[in-house]
C-alpha cells in the first residue's frame, strides 16, 4: 500500500526532461523522486536480509517469503516475471 500511494502520486510531468534526475528533483519532480527512494530502501532492506542470513537455508526461506509477497502484492502484469 505505502508503495501504490507514492506511485499514484506522480505526475506525467515528472518524467520529463529526467526531472528525477536533476539537483532539484525533490521539487520539480517530488513524487517520482520518492518512489525511486522507496524502491532503493525495499531494494536493499530485501538483499540485506538475504545476504545476512546465517545459512543457506535461511536464504532460501527469506527469497522464498519475498516472492510470495510479491505474488500477492503485485499486479498481474507483473507477476508475469515470476514465470
Amino acid at each position: 500500500m505505502i508503495d501504490w500511494n507514492i506511485f499514484s502520486r506522480v505526475k506525467p510531468n515528472e518524467f520529463l526532461f529526467k526531472a528525477w534526475q536533476r539537483h532539484d528533483r525533490h521539487t520539480v519532480a517530488p513524487n517520482l523522486t520518492a518512489f525511486a527512494e522507496r524502491f532503493d530502501k525495499v531494494s536493499f532492506w530485501v538483499a540485506t536480509t538475504i545476504v545476512t542470513a546465517t545459512s543457506t537455508k535461511k536464504q532460501v526461506a527469506a527469497i522464498e517469503k519475498f516472492v510470495e509477497v510479491m505474488q500477492v502484492r503485485a499486479p498481474p502484469t507483473c507477476r508475469i516475471v515470476l514465470h
